[in-house]
């Protein structure tokens, strides 16, 4: 899978990850015995996680004992396995399988060929033990698969798709956990595909992959906007699972969910940071200063393409060098264009925004269109948010009104970042309605919530999120018999 979902080891007590390795090194053996050496190499801290998780919660009777193995020739393992040990080894295998179908199907991958012609005869065993929940798993698969194909900017849905899958998996048993467990899946798988989508990028642009940020990743601030993207997902990740009732094992746990996600964020923010303060400035590549005019800067792009275009230089003893340079040049002017035009739309945290539509009218266009907007918070208020987002989208008018209805219609509905560009979209353009900036603050203080509980990793938060909502819908039920603002009635 991916190893996103990993231990900060330096910050953990050795019982705590000796019981952490246990479980890694049962699952291991798990795969081993189940299903080969084949299935052994699709081993996953991700899988592992789960099954912590799960074997937290639901507390099977679990074996131990010890093993050696390849890589601990030497001194045994502790191993725990229990049943959830095998429902992890099952879904690991199928998820790979997938994985290197989508690799070959995407990339040509002669590996992921061949490895997914192994795999193929051992996911069919674990697809018939589980084939209502694996049927699930492939329909997301495959629309995700489509929405690739489609070239889908809709970070929220795509991302989503993978996030129903880490759902299913994530609810072990229909009983009363699996909505909570079911949310916290959603929002971790959330969390897994914008960090694959985050690592991969660069390699995707090159390839000419799929990737939700190949447009965005060279503008100044990518970074911060990611990270602030992932502290979403992780906080509505981590308010699930305080609200189960677990006790063993929760030290490990909180360490992986507060911590150890962020490993592979800081390792790759950190690395591109420091490729960025070795590359050149882009303006002494074209040779104008900072403050030039855009004219200046396509006059000067203009010049140096033609002498150094390949064209050009065809009897050139130093052609190579001369491409290097024009390919320099192309880079240079792109990364000037891409940050002017980002300048050019405000800033860039705030998710952009749409002016200029003024105050509702008295004409019978805009009658017609307040009284949708009523219609869609009506939706909203008696949560069928997906028609309430029908309505929305069918208006031309986007006001402060239309951007909160949205915005509170995308938090019903889990789609996070939109409805945090919502909000924010609706406070730029009435930044005095309390009403507006009451659900801004609930959304960014998500993000704020969960920093608060990293250091230390414990405790148990109380979640305000349901009452924040709660209270939203109730100004929302004032304001359709008193649209003159919060309290009235």
């Amino acid at each position: 899978m991916f190893g996103y979902v990993v231990l900060n080891k330096p910050e953990i007590k050795f019982k705590d990850f000796d019981m952490y390795r246990s479980f890694y090194c049962g699952l291991c053996r798990e795969l081993r015995e189940r299903y080969g050496i084949s299935g052994q190499i699709t081993l996953s801290y991700d899988m592992t996680f789960v099954i912590l998780l799960l074997s937290a919660l639901y507390e099977p009777p679990t074996r131990k004992g010890t093993t050696r193995c390849i890589v601990h020739p030497v001194r045994k393992q502790t191993v725990r396995k229990n049943a959830i040990t095998e429902y992890g080894a099952d879904m690991n295998i199928f998820l790979t399988y997938y994985k290197c179908k989508d690799d070959w199907n995407d990339e040509k991958k002669i590996l992921s060929l061949a490895y997914g012609k192994l795999l193929e005869s051992k996911e069919k065993k674990s697809e018939q033990q589980w084939k209502k929940k694996i049927d699930v798993i492939i329909s997301c698969l495959n629309e995700l698969s489509e929405m690739e194909q489609e070239g889908e900017t809709d970070i929220d849905r795509v991302s989503g798709c993978f996030g129903r899958i880490m759902a299913e998996i994530f609810a072990y048993r229909e009983d009363v956990w699996e909505p909570t467990l079911r949310c916290m899946g959603f929002y971790l798988g959330k969390f897994i595909y914008l960090m694959d989508a985050y690592d991969d990028v660069e390699d995707d642009v090159k390839k000419g992959n799929y990737n939700p940020f190949a447009k965005d990743y060279i503008i100044k601030g990518f970074d911060d906007r990611i990270k602030n993207m992932l502290l979403l997902m992780m906080a509505e990740t981590c308010r699930e699972f305080e609200k189960l009732p677990i006790i063993k094992y929760a030290d490990i746990l909180r360490n992986i969910l507060y911590s150890g996600v962020w490993c592979r964020f800081e390792s790759i923010s950190r690395k591109r940071r420091e490729e960025r303060e070795k590359m050149f400035d882009p303006y002494s590549v074209l040779g104008v200063s900072r403050d030039a005019s855009d004219d200046e800067i396509k006059k000067a792009y203009r010049k140096l393409s033609r002498k150094y275009h390949p064209d050009a230089n065809i009897n050139n003893p130093n052609k190579a060098q001369a491409e290097e340079k024009f390919k320099e040049v192309q880079q240079a002017y792109e990364q000037i264009m891409k940050e002017r035009e980002y300048g050019s739309s405000g800033n860039y945290n705030s998710y952009g925004g749409f002016g200029g539509f003024g105050t509702q009218g008295q004409n019978t266009y805009q009658d017609e269109e307040a009284v949708r907007r009523q219609a869609a918070a009506n939706y909203i208020n008696s949560r069928h948010y997906k028609e309430a987002m029908n309505v929305l989208s069918s208006l031309q008018q986007r006001n402060g009104q239309w951007y909160y209805l949205s915005a509170m219609a995308n938090m019903g509905l889990g789609n996070n970042v939109n409805a945090l560009n919502d909000a924010r979209s609706a406070v730029n353009m009435e930044p005095d309605n309390m009403q507006y900036r009451m659900l801004l603050q609930r959304l960014e203080g998500g993000g704020t919530w969960y920093q608060e509980q990293q250091n230390p990793f414990g405790g148990m938060p109380s979640d305000g999120s349901d009452y924040c909502m709660k209270l939203c819908l109730a100004n929302l039920a004032c304001n359709l018999c008193c649209p003159g603002g919060m309290f009235c009635c």
